[in-house]
């Protein structure tokens, strides 16, 4: 199978690959290695632990200068919520239908299509160029980005540009004439919690004296004032740019009028109330939030404390269960299962925090333990600091490119991510990591990734930025 020929296809196949939860990926390595061998570009399975991570390589390690990075698995798909199979590729019209299609099997696509180019025709830079298809990066990234980056370390690669999943083309009528190319060049950070609280519980059909014997209740209180912490505004480096791009472009009245502000510049970024009433403007004509504040939100209230976290263990008893075919041990705190008529004795909150740069991961815990009682438990799921990279390096190359794709107008601009991707362990190690997403995507269809009956719009243009990056 050619993808220069017919990369529809190629994506067809690839997302007939079930790589939920990374599973198959052993599978999904050896279509990437017969795309890129047809083209005898050298590339190589690592095999960690029960995961298999792909790359291309050179003869010389470290001679490559930029990384094109993706992942190749996908969450789960509920098929009864689906028109079609999710695993099939299904095309209808002009689309393509797949989990996956967007996030992000479409972008590894485009990524090979792009460094295959510039090897068909031998372009003197190619081998400045490398590849890779990562595990895990919707649940741990722990034998997916947060490995590959130690091993791209001990292969001494410094300083690479790294082009990976955050940034989207758009259409907004409402502010913009033409396309809005976003490319992530900033984070938030990430704290998912659980909280506990405990009570002596009791029997259901006894209200008893005290309401706050009842840990439901309690944790719909803590719930109700998490939610209701309003974090102050910050806008960030990517942010400003984006709005000054507006400012300057924008067709949309609200937003115009901000330019007739005396000292509007220093009046909207420098001011409390000039943040909050560019906050409210912008939010209101993208339709986008939450890009000028701390978000927090309540996942989940349940009489079950998180289940299945694992404790930590030493790396050579972890391995050795692996190798036997064990499962590992794990200490997964009690489940209330006697029914309707218990009061139990403890119930757990879960909060999905994501954080402007104002804050690192140890301050945003302090703010919350002042806000719960003092005898809730509180425990750290997962957590990523605030990153960002100097978009000044790619925002010249994509400009140039785009150009040549685009007659009408267009907007290119840096912009700050509001979930979370592997380019953060990226810029951990040193690297400059982008998101970028070369296609057109309508806002809705973006709005429905992770969600139900993803696709891809086949006819969007395509562009290849990377040959341009010194």
């Amino acid at each position: 199978m050619d993808i220069l020929e017919d990369p529809v296809a190629v994506l067809q196949k690839y997302l007939q690959i079930n790589t939920t939860d990374s599973k198959n990926d052993r599978e999904a390595c050896h279509f990437w290695s017969s795309i890129f061998s047809h083209y005898q570009v050298k590339n190589q399975m690592i095999h960690i632990e029960d995961y298999h991570n792909f790359e291309t390589h050179t003869d010389q390690p470290g001679e490559e200068k930029i990384l094109l990075q993706n992942h190749l698995d996908v969450v789960p798909a509920n098929q009864e919520n689906w028109d079609f199979d999710p695993f099939s590729g299904h095309i209808e019209g002009d689309y393509l239908y797949g989990r996956g299609a967007l996030d992000m099997k479409s972008i590894g696509v485009v990524q090979a299509y792009a460094m295959l180019k510039l090897v068909q025709e031998n372009h003197p830079r190619k081998h400045l160029i490398k590849f890779c298809s990562l595990v895990q990066e919707e649940t741990t990234s722990e034998f997916g980005a947060r490995f590959y980056v130690k091993h791209l370390e001990k292969q001494s690669y410094k300083n690479l540009i790294v082009l990976g999943e955050g940034g989207f083309g758009v259409k907004l009528p409402d502010i913009f004439d033409g396309n809005l190319f976003l490319y992530e060049s900033e984070q938030k950070g990430l704290l998912w919690l659980s909280i506990s609280v405990h009570s002596k519980g009791g029997h259901g059909s006894i209200s008893g004296i005290r309401k706050n014997a009842n840990p439901v209740l309690r944790a719909a209180k803590v719930a109700e004032k998490l939610s209701s912490y309003r974090f102050p505004i910050k806008i960030e480096k990517s942010v400003q740019v984006f709005i000054k791009h507006l400012l300057a472009t924008s067709h949309n009245k609200l937003i115009k009028s901000l330019n007739f502000l005396p000292g509007f510049e220093a009046f909207l970024f420098r001011t409390k109330f000039g943040s909050t009433l560019l906050n409210r403007i912008i939010t209101q004509a993208t339709g986008i939030p939450d890009m000028f504040r701390t978000s927090l939100n309540v996942t989940n209230i349940s009489t079950d404390k998180v289940a299945g976290i694992e404790e930590k263990r030493s790396l050579p008893l972890f391995s050795l269960r692996r190798i036997l075919g064990q499962p590992p041990k794990r200490k997964i705190n009690p489940i209330t299962r006697f029914g309707v008529n218990v009061i139990p004795s403890y119930a757990t909150i879960t909060c999905d925090i994501r954080f402007n740069s104002i804050y690192n991961v140890e301050s945003v815990v302090e703010i919350i333990q002042k806000i719960i009682p003092k005898d809730a438990e509180l425990r750290i799921i997962n957590s990523q600091e605030f990153s960002s990279s100097d978009y000044r390096l790619i925002h010249e190359p994509i400009q140039s490119e785009l150009e040549k794709f685009y007659e009408n107008a267009f907007l290119i601009s840096p912009f700050l991510f509001l979930a979370s991707s592997d380019n953060y362990f990226f810029r951990a190690q040193g690297h400059q990591s982008f998101g970028m997403m070369p296609i057109v995507v309508p806002l809705d269809e973006l709005q429905r990734i992770h969600g139900y009956s993803i696709l891809l719009e086949l006819s969007c243009p395509v562009f290849f930025a990377y040959k341009h990056i010194e």
